[in-house]
């Protein structure tokens, strides 16, 4: 993963080491990296609020359709390591809800320090989370489908 400065901010960038080789799966994950370079220079800008919002939007429909779709490859090849990969996605999901929690509960009190906490929050879960899941994980997944897809 290649980082490039920005106002102070590391941003992330996609690059192709972080390619699967199965382009529907790329495409997503290119997508969900535009998402983070959104969300943090808008954070950067004093918009996280408004920005965190929408990006729960996004991801409540997007994390369900691009892990369905990671999932139907897994369950067409046969993939080995379906059950252990699924459960990760699962517990994803079970950290993002939380996290949208956390961020709702934010704004039941006057507490910015409480917003600014579910910024990092919200950056470390889509950021680390989605880099080392997709240059680990899926990159196996990746190598797996390359050699079953003709």
């Amino acid at each position: 993963l290649r980082a490039r400065k920005n106002n102070n901010m590391d941003l992330l960038t996609w690059n192709d080491d972080l390619s699967t080789g199965v382009t529907e799966i790329d495409t997503h994950h290119r997508e969900l990296f535009n998402l983070m370079h959104w969300f943090l220079k808008a954070c950067e800008q004093g918009k996280g609020e408004e920005q965190i919002r929408r990006v729960f939007e996004f991801l409540d429909n997007y994390i369900v359709y691009h892990f369905n779709a990671e999932e139907e490859y897994m369950v067409k090849y046969d993939y080995p390591d379906y059950a252990s990969h699924k459960k990760i996605h699962q517990d994803f999901v079970k950290d993002f809800a939380k996290l949208k929690k956390e961020f709702n509960n934010a704004f039941k009190g006057p507490s910015t320090i409480k917003l600014l906490q579910v910024q990092v929050e919200t950056s470390e879960l889509l950021g680390q989370w989605w880099i080392n899941h997709i240059s680990k994980t899926d990159r196996e997944l990746g190598i797996f489908l390359k050699s079953r897809i003709k």
